[in-house]
């Protein structure tokens, strides 16, 4: 045997020898891993940073306030920033509820209230406050587990708008923070951005709006649709194209018979 026979001879016996070894390694039972014993943290804790804390307001007795506590917790974890409960008189009316906690000192409020005329979230972004209307959230006797889930899904996008979760994140834009009419004049532009505007448009079209044809006034006369004119220059187009349609194309096309066309 040639010496570059038996080094390939030898090699092809090293590469068996290694997938023998390893289907027999997973073969054999494993040893289970010992886990290291779980040590008590002794739960999670907020350090507060000092300075205004967010709010959600409870105004209403339908909901027990257990259940705002723990969101505001939840609010605080997720999103690093200060969120309190606060438990006040029961008031429909969100809006002296959120603005007392607002003059109170809070950065930001979510009000919870239960009244029988107001939607489920209304929302004033350059306040810094909205508001979820449990009464609404109770329409349809759902059970317990759906109405915990709306009252959750809606604290959330409450809290979202109240605290600029609106705004894009394409800047410099109209949708951004603002809390006073001078911030309102600093920004340049007079309408959204393509983020926004896409998103108008999207949940539009949700809805079942369909969009609109932009043409020309001249467009609209030549495919018929257009309204009648209002000026002289809508007038000229109005009767050119009238005049032309009349006419009829000026340069026809021909159509030679079967016997020429061969």
């Amino acid at each position: 045997m040639k010496v570059r026979e038996i080094g390939f001879a030898a090699l092809v016996f090293m590469v068996c020898a290694v997938v023998v070894a390893q289907e027999a390694a997973s073969a054999a039972p494993r040893r289970p891993r010992r886990r290291r014993p779980a040590v008590a943290s002794g739960g999670l804790l907020v350090k507060e940073a000092g300075g205004p804390v967010l709010q959600i307001v409870n105004a209403q007795s339908r909901v027990a306030h257990d259940v705002f506590a723990k969101t505001a917790f939840d609010f605080t974890t997720s999103l690093t920033l200060p969120w309190k409960a606060m438990q006040v008189a029961a008031a429909a009316d969100a809006q002296a509820v959120a603005r007392a906690a607002l003059a109170g000192g809070a950065a930001g409020v979510v009000a919870v209230v239960d009244s029988p005329s107001l939607p489920a979230i209304f929302v004033a972004p350059e306040e810094g406050w909205a508001a979820v209307n449990v009464a609404k959230l109770a329409e349809g006797e759902p059970t317990a587990p759906v109405f915990a889930a709306r009252l959750r899904k809606e604290l959330w996008r409450a809290a979202a708008w109240a605290v600029g979760g609106g705004n894009s994140s394409f800047q410099p834009c109209l949708l951004r923070g603002v809390t006073t009419m001078k911030e309102l004049d600093a920004i340049p532009m007079l309408q959204p951005g393509p983020e926004p505007n896409n998103k108008m448009i999207d949940e539009a079209h949700r809805r079942g709006v369909r969009s609109v044809r932009l043409a020309s006034y001249r467009q609209a006369c030549r495919e018929g649709w257009a309204p009648a004119p209002t000026n002289d220059v809508q007038r000229a187009i109005f009767e050119q194209v009238k005049a032309d349609k009349e006419r009829g194309p000026t340069n026809p096309i021909t159509i030679p018979p079967p016997s020429a066309a061969k």
